[in-house]
């Protein structure tokens, strides 16, 4: 269940009044809230997990069982296999992008981590390489995830927070209270461009 406190912050040098909205985490597994508990899951955990215990523990995950972890706030569950050492070795290294990756709603990477960072670990890969100087025609499935998900007419337009998700052109996205992707609700939309 999220709870949303609002606090009033009065600016003395411009007189405006300032809201700031905390979002009090959800925990799915509250003994595993503290990283020190999380940490102990791992005891008796296979020898790849070793090294990376505490890594593992900040980003919000305990050892669950047999090659698996869990997220204590948002119950995202990754279960490695155990002769693929080079996928666990990509999780192991940065744990907090493959969180925000694999489970971009979670609280917790919210909280900490922030909703750029879990675009840019939604986007991770695509880097831009140089500005075009010709005009250049999308090939159709790439124009058809660049349209409106609502009216599949219009370019989308509107990022919707606290999810992330961009689906709606600006038109469609007035007419939303939650996103029509996940259905969290929105709390505000954030207009952006696409160049």
């Amino acid at each position: 269940m999220e709870s949303l406190k609002e606090l009033e912050i009065n600016k003395e040098s411009e007189k405006e009044d300032i809201v700031i909205k905390i979002r009090e985490c959800s925990n799915a597994d509250p003994k595993y809230k503290l990283a020190l508990n999380r940490e102990k899951s791992f005891e008796g955990c296979p020898k790849p997990f070793a090294p990376y215990v505490s890594v593992l523990a900040e980003a919000g995950f305990f050892y669950h069982q047999d090659y698996s972890i869990r997220c204590f706030s948002c119950s995202g569950n990754i279960a490695l296999d155990r002769h693929d050492k080079e996928s666990m070795q990509r999780l192991f290294e940065d744990p907090w992008i493959n969180h925000a990756f694999l489970f971009p709603h979670c609280d917790l990477v919210e909280q900490v981590k922030g909703n750029p960072y879990i675009l840019r670990a939604l986007h991770r890969g695509y880097r831009l390489k140089g500005v075009m100087t010709q005009d250049y025609v999308l090939p159709r499935p790439i124009q058809s995830t660049m349209q409106c998900h609502v009216c599949m007419q219009k370019e989308l337009q509107v990022v919707f927070v606290p999810c992330g998700h961009v689906c709606a052109c600006g038109g469609c996205a007035s007419g939303l209270d939650k996103c029509a992707v996940c259905r969290r609700d929105i709390l505000y939309k954030q207009r952006m461009y696409l160049c």
